[in-house]
């Protein structure tokens, strides 16, 4: 499941938006999220970094958008996602 046990390898995430339970979560602090029910989850980390997977629509696959302004961190989770997958 995307919204249990990843252990992300470019740093600490420190807030959680799950669009299909509308909830976003900062520590122990869940708020609602006001928008369309839909299958994505999006992480923010300590470092500006933001990863967001979704489900394709059309395809058996995960769609994994990441915004960095460090192209290392590009790298290390391309190899992350790479293993955890197969």
């Amino acid at each position: 499941s995307i919204r249990k046990g990843l252990d992300f390898p470019n740093g600490k995430v420190v807030k959680t938006n799950d669009y299909l339970a509308s909830t976003s979560k900062v520590g122990d602090k869940v708020e609602v999220i006001d928008l369309p029910k839909s299958n994505v989850m999006k992480y923010y980390f300590d470092n500006g970094d933001t990863v967001t997977i979704r489900p394709s629509g059309t395809e058996p696959k995960l769609k994994v958008y990441v915004l960095t302004k460090h192209q290392e961190n590009i790298e290390v989770l391309q190899k992350y996602f790479q293993e955890i997958v197969k």
